[in-house]
């Protein structure tokens, strides 16, 4: 989504953002890819990293650009930790531009292929206690159970849902975990 400008960057803080981009953008992806383990994952965090950085510049305290990396780095850590939030939603996801009425409202999708595979049977019945369970778990981590269990790959049910396949996998860990305390007790 296209961001709004609340305010432009002088001369000066565009050429030391530029100054900072070359002299720290490899370092900060390599940080970026071992966050995320994912190479297009990085990709996103670092340009959410760089969108931050420019929002606020004029809080770096570091007056030599070589030192202005721990502080690159730790709004990368943060726009990591938020990409992948456990409330489902990233931080990335939501709307900004709020000036857009669209923009600021969940709209129901027509059809999807996650709503025909959550009302369509699978190709195997579950037992009433794990179907019980299954039933309690979130949205998002039932749908990939769901999905999952009628056989689509993590490819698949990424391409399904619009998520990443390590972000599927994610889900699906969370939602295994989530089952396997639920049936033990």
């Amino acid at each position: 989504m296209d961001r709004i400008d609340t305010h432009r960057l002088s001369a000066e803080a565009a050429e030391r953002l530029e100054r900072l981009f070359r002299l720290h953008n490899s370092t900060l992806m390599g940080y970026a890819v071992t966050r995320t383990r994912s190479y297009a994952a990085a990709e996103d965090v670092v340009g959410e990293t760089w969108a931050r950085a420019a929002a606020s510049l004029h809080q770096l305290k570091a007056t030599d650009d070589a030192d202005a990396y721990r502080w690159l780095r730790g709004i990368a850590f943060h726009a990591a930790a938020e990409t992948y939030s456990p409330t489902g939603a990233t931080v990335m996801e939501r709307p900004r531009d709020w000036a857009d009425a669209v923009a600021a409202y969940v709209l129901a999708p027509e059809s999807s292929a996650e709503d025909t595979a959550l009302t369509e049977p699978g190709p195997t019945t579950l037992p009433e206690n794990l179907a019980a369970a299954v039933d309690a778990l979130p949205e998002t981590q039932r749908t990939v159970v769901l999905l999952r269990s009628n056989g689509l790959s993590l490819a698949d049910i990424g391409d399904c849902i619009d998520r990443h396949r390590s972000a599927v996998h994610y889900r699906l860990k969370t939602a295994r975990r989530t089952l396997r305390l639920a049936l033990a007790g």
